[in-house]
């Protein structure tokens, strides 16, 4: 693999939105000034950087892909059942591949968790975390 090339970061964040306008409302609410969320672009004012999001049904999978993805760091059952009752899970995508593009994208995840996401597993290393972690 060559080091300059980038990788593709995919994180899953379920959430308990009921449709695509009450996410938008979220982001806009709870991260004043810093993102919005335009067409399936979420921007970073600060940086000027856009991710794509991809919104998605309900998965009647996810709490046990949570459920694996959290067991290194063990995830406690509250937070599968709260997965379990997700109404929408948001996909966020990005090139990364250095630090400051890792950091980029876990700032863009936390967005989400703030605009109501319960969540995050990213996609591939295979890992969950709860909002608080």
């Amino acid at each position: 693999m060559n080091k300059n090339q980038p990788t593709k970061t995919v994180l899953c964040i379920p959430g308990k939105w009921a449709k695509r306008s009450e996410f938008l409302a979220s982001i806009i609410d709870k991260n004043k000034d810093d993102f919005i969320f335009a067409g399936n672009i979420l921007l970073n004012f600060k940086t000027n950087q856009g991710f794509d999001v991809q919104l998605c049904e309900p998965d009647t999978n996810m709490r046990q892909a949570f459920k694996l993805a959290g067991s290194v760091n063990q995830v406690s059952q509250n937070f599968l059942k709260e997965i379990e009752q997700h109404t929408m899970v948001a996909y966020l995508m990005a090139d990364t591949g250095t630090p400051e593009s890792a950091e980029a994208i876990a700032h863009a995840g936390s967005a989400i968790l703030k605009a109501g996401g319960i969540g995050l597993k990213v996609e591939s290393s295979g890992m969950a975390f709860e909002k608080d972690h």
